[in-house]
This record gives C-alpha cells, sequence and structure tokens, in this order.
C-alpha cells in the first residue's frame, strides 16, 4: 500500500489511496452522524469518531449513513 524510495519519501500505491478515501469517508460520516446525534464537537471528532471508524463492520457503516441521509432530508425528526 505504500512505496518508499531512498531520499525520496512514501507515496501511496493505488489501493492504498483507496483505502485511505474509505476511512476519510468513514470519518466524516461518524463524525456527522455524532453531531447529529446531540455530541459536543469535541467529543465527536476526538473520541468517538476516531474509536468507530476502524471497528464498525461496513454494514453498520452503511446504516448509518442511511440514517444520516434521512435526517438529512427531514431534519425535522
Amino acid at each position: 500500500m505504500l512505496i518508499y524510495e531512498k531520499y525520496r519519501g512514501i507515496k501511496l500505491t493505488d489501493k492504498g489511496i483507496s483505502i485511505a478515501i474509505v476511512i476519510r469517508n468513514r470519518h466524516g460520516l461518524l463524525f456527522e452522524f455524532f453531531k447529529l446525534i446531540g455530541v459536543t464537537e469535541q467529543t465527536a471528532a476526538n473520541k468517538d469518531t476516531e474509536g468507530f471508524k476502524h471497528h464498525l463492520h461496513p454494514e453498520s457503516i452503511k446504516k448509518v449513513e442511511t440514517l444520516v441521509s434521512i435526517i438529512r432530508e427531514n431534519p425535522s425528526l
């Protein structure tokens, strides 16, 4: 997932980039979810999101994504 070149540093392979994008998207989704349910921004960003994003099953992430979409479309819920 990484390519190391002496004196040039490290860069991500295509697979590494794909994994990084998935993790970044999970982070954003979970951060938004925690804010929607009233978790403070600091707690959501620094504790909850970091703990959850690497441990949730993809099916669970999909369900959270669906719930966040529903809440976004119906903010009065």
